[in-house]
């Protein structure tokens, strides 16, 4: 199948099974062969849920644990216990319709019903089948009531809860559950267990074995009917008719064991995991979801409940935050067109960006494509070049395919993408140079990372720039005897002398003249040999520099390194700053159908959130949620919107906290914060970076087979140079200065 087919598909793929049962009990509700497999079709809201410990009032916390959240009718709970200045215990609602916080301080929460005072609340939330809050209260003489919670107070003292029961209830709010059924009927189960004690008139307790394990108990307003779910005796998950007391579903096969189920206002039993939708009206449960398929990544699935208009609602947890999913049943599927894009290396925060444009688009889908089973990369490297060359292949091109842009470029084979940036002075500048070719873009970074050299302040002083002769200067003048750790004399030459493009001292590139034998190139040679490290022993360095900048945590590096006293102004240049920044981005395939959604996916990569979305990927949560040890591909690096930096910064700022443990002699720092220098020096690498031409890169070689024999003392400096110009000379010559 070629490339340019321009397929359309459901992006609600089913997975219709006919009877996904081991076994239907003998006393389910409908058997297995009453049962139809039927498609059904649905879209997905999301709406994402603040973080709770931001909206507590008053509260300097610096440590804040939130319990699992419940969702509980139109309202997200949590339950908060606070440790710091002023510890506490906290219950919190979030509204999914005003998006607004009621806050309730367990240790502050006396208050009034008809008349008679209570001293306050318990830290525990209830439910009820009738999506109520629940809690417990206590009164100046310490008996317990059950009350409800509504509009911000405690709207009604239920009734009074017996000693006994209370103990029955006491130490299990980690894991326990009270469910209140009508007026007379209570619930109390634990999850680790499959016993539900019942509660009925004067508080009588009766004991309903629900196999082995219990997650939630909801009803069936539609057939009044209560149902109980968690896991069966089969070890699989199972539902059961309360009711009835007796077993709907011993064991449904696919349906993982970490499982939420619930049934809509119009009496559609569905079952819900991380992967899938499980739906069960028409007596057996079937896909008819598929989650990941549809961009929806979960990690954690906490709640499910039914919303207005045969709506459910989910309360998840995706891409580190929490999430309500609005599930709507539609009549029909719909249909998105497919963009394909190819990388050679799984790009591992990059898929998470595809996973959020997948579901939150309604017109376009990506799909990753990569090497196939039994292809090499190179050999995949040359499939896509052949295809992109007779105008095929996939609609957009990784970064890790395209390492000539001009070449691709002048030969038609991308596509220019200057309107993928509506405004560019929202972008890191040096970051969009480096995919231009004559004024325009043929690329779209959306990430990089920086080439730098660092010096303590106290050796460089109080300058902003660094010329190759003021270099040579200070080291002469300082203690150092090597110039950088690891440096030959080879490697100063090339990366401290020839990689800046701007000198023309040494080549002009512009012109195609080398200018290697003259008296400039001699004394950076004799520099060379006498600051190079080649004794293998550590010296005293003068540069400093990190393999790659590429996130946040290196600046602690940086000026850990050098005790605080950190200058970044990169390799010496003739003008501005050897600050060098890298880029990866993506390409439009000129011959791609389908450029308009291309062009969608890539504007939304480059928007300020998910280009903080992009780079608060965390790895560690990615292989929770594949469940493996170890994980390898491309991660990320910096953001190339100027605003999503600072709020990097931002964030990066909030973890100053954790540097400091709080102790009975005070507070004592166990890791290096973050300072205003550090911050200011971040920003002085983001507005002064520039784009590398690499084009000595072309003459690399050359420079260490020229060089080396003098460094190691077989010729002279003069034989040496000599050899070298001959040698640029000729390239240039040859190629007449192509690279321009």
């Amino acid at each position: 199948m070629g490339w340019r087919m321009n397929k359309k598909v459901g992006i609600a793929e089913l997975f219709l099974i006919s009877c996904m049962l081991v076994g239907c009990s003998k006393d389910a509700e409908i058997s297995c062969e009453e049962a139809k497999a039927s498609s059904y079709y649905y879209e997905i809201e999301e709406k994402l849920v603040p973080e709770p410990e931001e909206n507590i009032c008053g509260v300097d916390a610096k440590d804040v644990h939130s319990f699992t959240p419940l969702l509980i009718g139109d309202k997200v709970a949590f339950r908060l216990s606070v440790h710091g200045d002023e510890p506490g215990y906290y219950l919190q609602f979030w509204d999914l319709h005003t998006e607004g916080w009621s806050n309730h301080n367990v240790l502050d929460s006396d208050f009034e019903v008809e008349g008679k005072t209570y001293k306050g609340i318990n830290g525990y939330i209830y439910t009820s089948t009738d999506e109520v809050i629940y809690t417990t209260a206590y009164d100046e003489k310490g008996v317990t009531f059950l009350v409800q919670i509504e509009d911000e107070k405690v709207s009604n003292v239920i009734c009074e809860i017996s000693e006994e029961v209370e103990k029955q209830w006491s130490g299990k709010e980690i894991d326990g559950h009270l469910v209140v059924d009508g007026e007379n009927e209570y619930y109390f189960f634990q999850e680790s267990s499959g016993t539900i004690f019942c509660y009925g008139d004067q508080w009588k307790k009766k004991e309903l074995d629900a196999g082995k394990r219990v997650y939630g108990i909801f009803r069936d307003h539609e057939k009044d009917t209560l149902y109980w779910y968690g896991i069966g005796d089969g070890n699989k998950a199972a539902l059961g008719n309360l009711s009835k007391k007796k077993v709907v579903y011993e064991s449904i096969e696919g349906l993982a064991t970490e499982y939420v189920a619930n049934v809509s206002d119009g009496g559609v039993l569905y079952f819900a995991d991380t992967q899938n939708l499980w739906r069960a009206s028409d007596g057996i449960p079937q896909k008819v979801y598929s989650f990941a398929q549809n961009g929806y990544l979960l990690s954690e699935i906490y709640s499910m409940g039914p919303a207005d208009e045969g709506k459910m609602n989910l309360l998840v947890q995706m891409d580190g935050q929490k999430y309500i999913l609005t599930i709507k049943e539609v009549e029909d599927q719909v249909e998105k067109q497919e963009i394909t894009m190819a990388f050679v290396d799984r790009p591992l925060a990059l898929e998470r960006s595809v996973a959020r444009f997948n579901r939150k688009n309604k017109e376009f889908y990506i799909t990753i494509v990569q090497p196939t089973d039994g292809e090499s990369k190179e050999e995949f490297r040359k499939r896509m070049q052949m295809e992109i060359s007779a105008g095929k292949g996939p609609d957009i091109y990784g970064h890790d395919l395209v390492y000539d842009v001009r070449f691709y470029a002048e030969n038609g084979y991308l596509e220019c993408v200057d309107d993928v940036f509506e405004d560019t002075s929202l972008y890191i500048p040096a970051a969009l140079k480096t995919s231009e070719i004559n004024e325009h873009l043929y690329g779209v970074p959306f990430e990089c990372d920086f080439e730098l050299v660092y010096y303590a302040t106290s050796s460089v002083g109080e300058r902003t720039e660094l010329t190759l002769e003021d270099l040579i200067e200070l080291v002469k003048a300082s203690d150092a005897e090597i110039l950088q750790e690891g440096y030959s004399g080879a490697s100063i030459v090339y990366y401290y002398g020839l990689s800046d493009d701007s000198n023309i001292t040494f080549i002009d590139w512009e012109r195609g003249i080398s200018h290697l034998k003259e008296d400039g190139f001699a004394e950076l040679l004799v520099f060379a040999k006498e600051y190079a490290d080649v004794d293998n022993v550590e010296k005293e360095a003068f540069a400093m520099a990190p393999l790659v900048f590429e996130q946040m945590y290196d600046l602690k590096t940086i000026f850990e390194s050098l005790k605080g006293d950190a200058c970044i102004l990169g390799y010496p240049r003739e003008t501005g700053n050897g600050i060098y920044i890298n880029t990866r981005s993506l390409f439009l395939n000129a011959g791609s159908l389908v450029k308009d959604g291309a062009k969608e996916f890539l504007k939304f990569l480059v928007s300020e959130q998910e280009q903080y979305e992009y780079a608060m990927f965390d790895i560690t949560q990615q292989m929770e949620d594949e469940g493996v040890s170890s994980i390898s591909g491309h991660m990320q690096q910096f953001p190339v919107s100027k605003s999503t930096i600072d709020l990097l910064i931002k964030s990066a700022w909030k973890t100053n906290e954790e540097c400091f443990i709080e102790t009975d002699s005070g507070l004592i720092q166990i890791s290096t914060p973050y300072t205003e220098e550090m911050i200011e020096e971040f920003y002085f690498v983001i507005e002064h970076a520039q784009p590398k031409l690499n084009r000595a890169e072309v003459i690399k070689d050359l420079v260490y087979e020229e060089l080396e024999p003098f460094f190691n003392g077989d010729i002279s400096a003069e034989e040496a140079t000599d050899k070298l110009h001959n040698r640029v000379q000729l390239y240039l010559d040859e190629t007449k200065t192509g690279l321009s």
